[in-house]
């Protein structure tokens, strides 16, 4: 299921904007992690590049946080792509989605 969904938003983004997923001018957010399956799949798939794009995690749960940002360690070991995935520990709601900054 998860591939799927990441695999639909990879042909929309390519059928509607002309770039892929891993394109450098895509920053791909996650607001809701969990234990970063999303994020983890894309990687291992070649969805996403965190060596040449802005990869960024949200969870609030500090648990599920930690998990989500060993799983992408993990996955892009797995992958042999040398990145960063940003994992931030935070409630998704007080954020600014333009700025990913808390609002005043």
């Amino acid at each position: 299921c998860v591939d799927f969904i990441n695999a639909s938003v990879a042909a929309l983004l390519k059928r509607h904007f002309g770039v892929g997923m891993n394109d450098a001018r895509v920053e791909v957010v996650d607001p809701f992690a969990g234990t970063g399956i999303f994020v983890s799949r894309a990687i291992e798939n070649g969805l996403i590049d965190p060596s040449g794009q802005r990869v960024t995690q949200l969870e609030l749960s500090p648990e599920s946080a930690r998990r989500a940002a060993d799983n992408a360690v993990e996955s892009m070991r797995l992958a042999g792509v040398d990145g960063r995935v940003e994992t931030v520990c935070t409630d998704t709601f007080v954020l600014d989605p333009d700025t990913l900054e808390p609002r005043e």
